[in-house]
């Protein structure tokens, strides 16, 4: 439509509804204000002040010997009416619009007309006192949010003339748990019953073909069947559900894959696919696009603790593990060439083995896990925004193809090395608040050897703590620590490599070759307790004939390694008895944490799994402190005692 034609359009559209105005009468008759919309019609549009609390809204009046039908309640005509309580609708009604009754927080009865047709956008939205509704069978459309936020409502019960039910029609009615649906059901549109709690069970009618985004997401709904008929189900619908199973049937030919219509629901534990699915498959209960191309979503509730992804897999799609609680070490298959963005975020993983067949990694894919090492191959020539954002990455080994890292890449992480393959400094993508000075001043670099000079003039490669010159590619081993579970408590280790960077404060990774400088001191002050032995993945490595109250430096150079570096740090024990001072100490396990009643304030605290390996070092308040853990069984020792604990999922 040219300009010409819109501007008299919109003319006699004007001129249209001047004319259709100019023709309504306002009539104030018993409390009611009324319009009319024909010779016979009229909407009722708002009330007068002295309307009752419980009124009849009647089916005709009569006006100077004139009847006139009530077929409509106009817009907003009672919104945020705070005294209406119960309200009969007269029979000649045929629409409700939109606002008609919103807000009116008191409302607890309605009787509804049987040829009620239409109820408009939020016309009893928010009407608080409502507990049960049954809908006239005549009706036809429900217009978006009708019912949205009646968080008193328990039970309604749909005509089976309604064909589509509209976007958010029930949102947050947190007391609904009884729902019947129309057997003429097509449609069910976004976020319909989403935050509806107490929703536990609902029949889906055997006609819908389409459950769009977030239909059911934040419901109580245990299981559910989806039907035959249906072809589409969108992103995010049963996301934040306890579902433990579900089975997707052949006829859905559209789902998008990208958003996984499973997210947060923490007791999933399988995935089921009917056979001749020409969209999905699944396998060992993991959901995969046709002919397993890329896998959509992990189970959160699937009790494997370590998975390798079978062949011919070749991508791990968008949100495909995000919150996994369970999974800490995964293996992906050679031939997968893409990790889509936000993949593991969130997700408690802790070692992912990337194929060589790897071509690109999408932004925040491992955003906030607990990746510590991670072996990039050489086909990946970007790392994309955020892709190991606020991780506990401290090491990484790059290949030979990179040559541009998005912004914010280690930001938030606890990197402290890093090995580049690359005889060309890659570029590091920044912005006015997206400077990666910060994420590498405490880097020991190991880059090719003969590119030392370039890397130190290359921006923001120059920032780094350390440059070193290596052949090849570095391989790290982390290394940590443990301290003999009846040691003083005032034990200071620090961590050095041979050029004096420090690691203090991480499981700091050690390359191969590298010589590490470890230094002991009791900073007690009267030590009763000194260094007598050193192991080394439980060689004894040093053994001390003399004891001494001074620190202890001790200097090794890793070469036998294949693992990991462990250090067992290992103390005299003083005889006799000593008067201690010492705090009441409690220590005991829960759900998902360890709970520490300390008298003692800044007191600090080990916590040891049962191979003997330190897992965490703090201090606690005088008072109670819960720290998070996975559950297991470990060693705590606080002050002086040492308690052996359990942590429940």
């Amino acid at each position: 439509m040219n300009a010409a034609h819109f501007s008299r359009f919109t003319s006699i559209l004007l001129c249209l509804l001047l004319t259709t105005a100019s023709h309504a009468e306002e009539l104030k008759i018993n409390g009611f204000i009324y319009k009319t919309t024909s010779d016979s019609t009229v909407t009722l549009t708002g009330y007068t002040d002295n309307l009752a609390v419980k009124f009849t809204i009647p089916g005709q009046i009569t006006v100077e010997e004139k009847t006139y039908d009530v077929t409509r309640i106009g817009f907003s005509a009672f919104e945020s009416n705070d005294r209406l309580q119960s309200v009969i609708i007269g029979e000649k009604v045929t629409k409700i619009d939109r606002h008609a009754f919103f807000g009116c927080l008191e409302l607890s009865s309605i009787t509804f007309p049987e040829n009620l047709a239409e109820i408009g956008e939020a016309a009893f939205m928010s009407c608080r006192k409502l507990t049960s509704l049954s809908l006239p069978p005549n009706l036809t459309s429900l217009g978006e949010v009708a019912f949205a936020d009646c968080n008193g409502l328990i039970s309604i019960v749909l005509p089976d003339n309604l064909t589509r039910l509209g976007h958010s029609l029930f949102y947050s009615c947190a007391e609904l748990s009884s729902v019947t649906l129309p057997a003429g059901l097509t449609m069910i549109d976004s976020l319909a019953f989403a935050e509806c709690g107490k929703l536990e069970a609902i029949t889906i009618p055997g006609k819908v073909k389409r459950i769009c985004d977030g239909a059911f997401s934040g419901t109580g709904l245990k299981s559910i069947t989806i039907p035959a008929n249906v072809e589409t189900i969108e992103s995010y619908v049963f996301d934040l559900t306890p579902l433990e199973t579900i089975t997707i049937p052949a006829t859905v030919k559209q789902m998008e894959v990208g958003t996984n219509p499973f997210i947060g629901c923490r007791l999933l534990k399988t995935i089921y696919v009917e056979d001749g699915s020409p969209i999905l498959s699944s396998a060992d209960g993991i959901l995969y696009t046709k002919g397993m191309q890329k896998l959509v979503t992990w189970p959160h509730a699937k009790a494997d603790t370590a998975y390798s992804i079978p062949a011919p897999t070749a991508a791990i799609g968008t949100f495909a593990f995000r919150y996994n609680q369970t999974l800490q070490s995964l293996i992906l298959p050679e031939g997968l060439t893409t990790i889509d963005s936000l993949a593991f975020t969130g997700a408690d993983i802790e070692s992912v083995v990337l194929p060589e067949s790897l071509t690109e990694i999408g932004e925040y894919a491992f955003n906030n896990t607990r990746i510590h090492s991670i072996v990039i191959p050489d086909k990946v020539a970007t790392i994309k925004s955020g892709a190991f954002h606020h991780t506990l990455l401290t090491n990484a080994s790059i290949g030979k193809g990179l040559t541009r890292f998005g912004t914010n890449v280690f930001e938030g992480s606890q990197l402290a090395a890093l090995s580049l393959q690359t005889t060309v400094p890659p570029a590091f993508d920044t912005t006015k608040y997206a400077k990666p000075d910060d994420q590498l001043r405490y880097l020991c670099l190991y880059v090719p050897k003969g590119t030392r000079e370039a890397y130190s003039k290359a921006y923001p490669w120059n920032k780094a703590h350390t440059i070193v010159e290596k052949d090849g590619p570095v391989q790290f081993f982390p290394v940590t620590y443990t301290i003999d579970i009846d040691a003083p408590n005032n034990i200071d280790v620090r961590v050095y490599n041979k050029n004096g960077f420090s690691f203090y404060g991480y499981d700091p990774p050690i390359a191969k070759g590298d010589t590490i400088i470890v230094i002991v001191k009791d900073q007690s002050s009267r030590p009763t307790h000194e260094v007598t032995h050193l192991f080394m993945n439980e060689t004894d490595i040093v053994d001390l004939n003399e004891t001494s109250h001074k620190p202890y430096t001790f200097t090794y150079t890793i070469e036998n390694v294949t693992d990991s570096i462990l250090l067992d740090i290992r103390f005299t024990h003083p005889t006799g008895t000593e008067d201690i001072e010492m705090a009441t100490t409690a220590v005991s396990g829960s759900q998902g944490q360890v709970i520490i009643h300390s008298g003692t304030n800044n007191q600090p605290v080990l916590i040891y799994d049962m191979t003997g390996r330190l897992i965490r070092r703090t201090r606690v308040a005088e008072g109670t402190t819960s720290l998070p853990l996975r559950p297991g069984i470990y060693i705590i020792k606080a002050g002086d005692k040492a308690f052996k604990v359990i942590v429940s999922a």
